[in-house]
């Protein structure tokens, strides 16, 4: 087996039904199905029920959380990797799974990650590397990343962690441990925005901050801090052209205008003070 699809579910009947059949509509079959339901009380388990013909493994029964039904989903799971589309997430269109299963059957990657489209209307392309930077200001998107099952075993979500275990993942495996990570050009997974996670914003930063400093010294994380957030306006400012198109504009416009210079400016003083070696 190689894909294992894994569903975590609690009082989202709506959502739920919406994941299961947008699991089912892949016109690739050459995967496993995996729900864990946490007791729902609104009727999610009678929606499991209509599909549980087509639904590999499935269990609802009280849990610690979304973390704890994820790790669980882990266990139950036979692939060799694992992709979570929890409830109300949905895949992009019919074909992901024809899409990527070769590459996942390729195995060069630990972790393998596509697009996302997000519920408000915007795609969010997969990073073509992964850096501390990158996970310092963002993230990956779980719903889009294929994960080898081993990796999860051996690494399982912080169930202390009420909205950041996935993002600590990222960190602990890519940044310290370095396991391998490739990007895909394909969209997998439409994204509900409207979870947890970006509700309690707040609340989120906070459990980041806690993490990191698990990681990192206090000091470390000040000066990190600075110099790819900023703790003042101007930090802020300087970071924000840097990053933007307009610098690199800039800063091509500069090369070009000192080129043009040297050509018919040749006995220009800045010419002479800063020089540039044309190719």
């Amino acid at each position: 087996m190689i894909l294992s699809i894994i569903t975590v579910n609690y009082n989202n009947k709506c959502g739920l039904r919406k994941t299961i059949e947008s699991v089912l509509a892949q016109t690739c079959s050459d995967f496993e199905f995996v729900i864990v339901d946490g007791a729902s009380t609104d009727g999610g388990v009678d929606v499991i029920k209509e599909y549980a013909e087509r639904i590999d493994i499935w269990s609802s029964e009280p849990d610690k959380g979304v973390y704890n039904a994820m790790n669980k989903g882990v266990k139950a799971a036979h692939g060799e990797y694992c992709l979570f589309l929890n409830s109300g997430d949905t895949f992009y269109d019919n074909d992901v799974v024809k899409n990527v299963i070769g590459r996942l059957s390729e195995g060069k990657s630990d972790i393998m990650t596509g697009g996302t489209w997000l519920s408000f209307g915007r795609l969010v392309s997969a990073p073509h590397a992964v850096s501390m930077a990158f996970l310092y200001a963002g993230t990956l998107c779980h719903q889009a990343s294929f994960i080898r099952r081993e990796l999860l075993l051996k690494f399982p979500y912080d169930e202390t962690l009420r909205y950041v275990a996935d993002w600590k993942f990222w960190v602990e495996t890519l940044i310290f441990h370095d396991y391998t990570y490739s990007s895909m050009d394909v969209t997998i997974a439409n994204y509900d925005w409207n979870g947890m996670s970006t509700v309690h914003y707040k609340d989120v930063d906070k459990e980041k901050e806690r993490v990191l400093q698990s990681f990192f010294p206090v000091k470390v994380l000040e000066d990190y801090h600075r110099f790819t957030i900023g703790d003042n306006w101007e930090d802020k400012l300087y970071i924000a052209i840097k990053s933007s198109r307009f610098h690199a504009l800039i800063y091509s416009v500069n090369v070009c205008l000192i080129r043009f210079m040297q050509i018919f400016k040749k006995g220009a003083f800045w010419i002479k003070e800063y020089p540039v070696k044309l190719k």
